[in-house]
Order: C-alpha cells, then sequence, then structure tokens
C-alpha cells in the first residue's frame, strides 16, 4: 500500500472522504440498486404480477414481448460529499423507458401490444407520460377494468429490507475493506 503524508486534518479528512469513505458508499449503493434490481426482475418480470403469459395469449400465440426497459431505467448516481454528508441516488429514468407501438396489421390484426402505451395506442395519461406512470402501477397496482393488477411494493419491500439488516451490510463491506467493525 502507497503510504501518503498528511500536513494538515483537512487534507486527511480529504483522503479518507476521496478514497475510503466514498468507496465504502459506492459499495452499499451498488448493493441496494442490485437488490431492488433483482426483487423488481423477479416480482414483476419473472412472477408476472402485471402480465402473465396465459392473459397474453391470443389464439395460442404471444401478443407481447418484454423490453425490460422499466428495469434497465433503474439507475443508481455517484456518490456525492458535501461536509460530512455522502449522497447517492437510486431512480428510474424515464427517458430510458423505451414507447414502441403495437404491431398492427393492415387489417386491424393485434400482432404484439405496444410497449409504455395503453390498449388504445396513447402514450400519455392524464397529461404525463406512461412511462411516469409505471413505477407508480407497478409499486401500487391498478384497477383497470381491461386487466387489474396487484402492485409488487417495491419501496416498502426495500425499506423493510434495509432496516432489518442496513447494520450488517455496512459491516460486511467494511470487512471486505480489511476493517473490523463489531455492532455496539
Amino acid at each position: 500500500m502507497k503510504e501518503v503524508e498528511f500536513k494538515t486534518q483537512k487534507s486527511f479528512n480529504e483522503y479518507v472522504k476521496k478514497n475510503i469513505l466514498t468507496p465504502l458508499i459506492r459499495d452499499l449503493a451498488d448493493e441496494i440498486h442490485k437488490e431492488l434490481y433483482k426483487y423488481i426482475e423477479r416480482e414483476w418480470y419473472e412472477n408476472n404480477a402485471g402480465y402473465s403469459s396465459k392473459s397474453l395469449r391470443r389464439g395460442g400465440s404471444l401478443n407481447y414481448f418484454r423490453t425490460y426497459s422499466f428495469l434497465k431505467s433503474l439507475i443508481k448516481t455517484e456518490v456525492k460529499y458535501k461536509g460530512s454528508d455522502f449522497s447517492f441516488k437510486i431512480h428510474f429514468d424515464y427517458n430510458k423507458m423505451v414507447v414502441s407501438p403495437p404491431w398492427i396489421t393492415s387489417s386491424g390484426l393485434v400482432l404484439n401490444f405496444g410497449s409504455r402505451t395503453s390498449i388504445n395506442n396513447d402514450t400519455s395519461y392524464e397529461g404525463s407520460s406512461i412511462s411516469r406512470w409505471l413505477v407508480q402501477w407497478i409499486e401500487e397496482g391498478q384497477n383497470s377494468p381491461i386487466h387489474s393488477y396487484s402492485g409488487i411494493g417495491m419501496f416498502e419491500h426495500m425499506e423493510d429490507t434495509l432496516k432489518q439488516d442496513l447494520n450488517s451490510r455496512v459491516l460486511a463491506i467494511l470487512n471486505r475493506y480489511g476493517v473490523t467493525a463489531q455492532k455496539g
């Protein structure tokens, strides 16, 4: 390990923030992002909370294909610090949610449902892009006369998960960096 000399307390503090604490917080952000990503993937895409393959088959063929753009729109910002506060954000980037119209033949036969559009091909709802509504609908569910479903509670899940094991996650990350710490 490279030896570092500090002439002031301020230079030492900056070094610790930049070279020790920021990577630790970045690892924590990565773990939280990964946990949320896997939860959405499992509960929304694999368990088919919103759309099951069965409910979308018409005449034996699947009329819906996943783009995964909702899942891919989940992003994590870089760790920032100001004073003694560290922050990062995990959020959905609406611009990464692809809008694609349905595939309809000239005779009006729907070959594939659209993505980020309503059944009647609208790309907005109550004046906002459907992409912006998706987070709420997937979280809370919706009661449509055409296709209702329960939400997956992704934010509640993450809050509960972090309340239960945030300390153990931080301790595990510290351990990976060779720092032995114990709960007090």
